[in-house]
């Protein structure tokens, strides 16, 4: 758990934010700049915002300082009353990043958060060679590419205009910077 997550904690228990059943976070109350006194905010407002990743996200202030808090790690510990582990973290059953109700959210580790990612919801953010999104050869061409060079039928230069790709690309993928797993079989 960071300071800022346990400051918001705090705020929780004080009052100043509310979590629904829904998994909304609502500001009921609101700390100004210099001000010790809290300011009430009726009605309540919500609280999150979409950052930049498409995740919700608390933005609060305390003694002149600005803290931001991902909302579903926010909306966990607040349901289940307990804080989560450093070691932990908060996956979306549903893979919807902004539907934060406390049935939809799990703690996990980062691997089986990424294994989630990958084949329940199949994004490729952590797929190897051709299965990549951006992947600019295949599998076999990579092979091809390491026997052309190895065997010297061709130079990069040739075979990057034969496979349409840089010649750092090239590089990379001749010298196993890229493509690591493919093991050649000559």
């Amino acid at each position: 758990m960071t300071a800022a997550e346990g400051l918001f904690l705090g705020f929780v228990h004080l009052g100043a934010f509310e979590v629904d059943g829904e998994g909304r976070v609502w500001r009921r109350v609101w700390y100004a700049t210099g001000r010790r006194t809290p300011v009430p905010v009726n009605p309540p407002a919500r609280a999150e915002r979409v950052n930049s990743a498409g995740y919700l996200e608390i933005s609060f202030q305390w003694s002149e300082q600005l803290y931001n808090v991902m909302a579903h790690r926010g909306v966990y510990m607040v349901s289940r009353r307990f804080p989560l582990p450093d070691d932990l973290e908060v996956n979306h059953c549903n893979g919807k990043k902004q539907d934060n109700r406390p049935a939809n959210l799990e703690a996990v580790t980062a691997s089986e958060n990424m294994r989630h990612s990958i084949d329940m919801l199949g994004n490729r953010h952590g797929a190897r060679g051709d299965r990549h999104r951006q992947a600019k050869l295949s599998w076999e061409a990579v092979l091809e590419i390491r026997r052309a060079v190895k065997e010297r039928t061709a130079t990069q230069t040739e075979l990057c205009r034969r496979f349409g790709v840089s010649p750092a690309t090239m590089s990379q993928a001749v010298n196993g910077k890229t493509w690591r797993h493919v093991e050649e079989s000559l």
